[in-house]
């Protein structure tokens, strides 16, 4: 049927036709056509089916709601949305678990935590069991808010039913354990994920982040190296998270040795592995050996580019280089800026204000 395959407008055909042969259409023809508007997002088909419904003396089901309710909720009408619910408790036609989904889902895109919380309490109330999705929805949204309890609890009910767990929500939940400083319960949470391949590196890189944004140096490596030895890849976020790290410490040998590594294992640098090495020497007082160790790098004439994951910023922030070239290229009257011009231009910035110029 066309309704069934999200063409609302063919549809509308059918039953017009059905009209004008006075076939009287069903429960079933009206609520596949409502359900058709909404996910073609027309809420106003939506609600001119459901009132043609309603004229012609058909009650509407639950199906029937529930179409209506997805069309809002894409539409981000969540008061009318609200409303159809409502409608349904007064009419006795109680939301069945896809409603209560769509509903929950609606408010978290919306990020309308605490509707998408009370709605998943009248689940609860109704007996109905959320699915992976739905954990995954309120793991985000409680996140997005800082709600680290709610969050836990609800990645830790994935876990008990064995869902998958989404990159989007393990990147909130990360950002939220970040956001608190909380990098102990992060790395817990972590590996309680069992590794999963997830985003790529995504979950090897947070350990690796957990221990570099404590300076944990020692928990560090040795998570490297289960790494390596998990024959997992790495990427330039996870040289970064490292590489970061040691440039606060001024670990500066560590750093010659990273660089070796990335080599080794064919990741191309970028400007923050650039600037992790800028930032190091500067800050041990050791600039006159800056120019051997950039020298390995090979990128004096490379354009800089930033390829690691954004999350390891709302760690460590940016470095002194990194901030001083994004000022620089914005007050540039061309973004096409090699690496030489920018040290050059930073370091001349360093030696006229007798200080970093960040």
């Amino acid at each position: 049927m066309a309704s069934k395959a999200g063409q609302p407008h063919a549809a509308q055909g059918v039953f017009d036709g059905m009209e004008a042969m006075q076939v009287r259409p069903s429960v079933v023809g009206f609520s596949a056509l409502v359900q058709s508007y909404a996910e073609s997002g027309e809420v106003e088909g939506a609600q001119s089916a459901m009132k043609r419904m309603l004229d012609t003396g058909i009650q509407p089901n639950v199906v029937t709601y529930g179409g209506l309710i997805r069309a809002y909720g894409k539409r981000g009408l969540f008061d009318e949305m609200a409303k159809v619910v409502n409608t349904m408790k007064t009419v006795r036609c109680e939301p069945d678990f896809f409603v209560y989904k769509n509903v929950i889902e609606a408010y978290a895109s919306g990020g309308l935590v605490g509707r998408m919380d009370k709605a998943f309490k009248a689940m609860r109330a109704d007996g109905w069991i959320p699915d992976s999705d739905i954990l995954n929805l309120l793991a985000q949204g409680y996140a997005s808010m800082g709600m680290i309890k709610e969050m836990e609890g609800a990645q830790g009910e994935l876990r008990r039913i064995k869902g998958w767990p989404r990159e989007e929500s393990v990147r909130a939940c990360a950002l939220a354990y970040i956001r608190h400083n909380q990098f102990y319960q992060m790395e817990g949470f972590v590996k309680s994920l069992g590794m999963k391949r997830i985003g790529g590196n995504l979950l090897w890189n947070l350990l690796l982040l957990a221990h570099a944004a404590n300076f944990s140096m020692k928990s560090l490596q040795r998570e490297a190296v289960n790494m390596w030895s998990a024959r997992c890849a790495p990427d330039v976020t996870t040289f970064n998270i490292r590489a970061l790290a040691l440039s606060r410490m001024q670990m500066l040998w560590d750093l010659h040795v990273l660089v070796q590594h990335m080599r080794a294992e064919s990741v191309r640098p970028d400007l923050v592995t650039y600037g992790a090495l800028v930032d190091a020497y500067a800050i041990a007082r050791l600039l006159p050996r800056l120019p051997e160790q950039l020298d390995e790098l090979d990128m004096a004439d490379t354009i800089p580019d930033v390829r690691t994951d954004p999350l390891v910023f709302q760690a460590f922030g940016r470095g002194r280089f990194h901030a001083f070239c994004d000022a620089y290229v914005r007050s540039s009257s061309t973004t096409l800026v090699n690496y030489s011009t920018l040290t050059t231009a930073y370091l001349d910035a360093r030696r006229t204000s007798g200080t970093s110029p960040v």
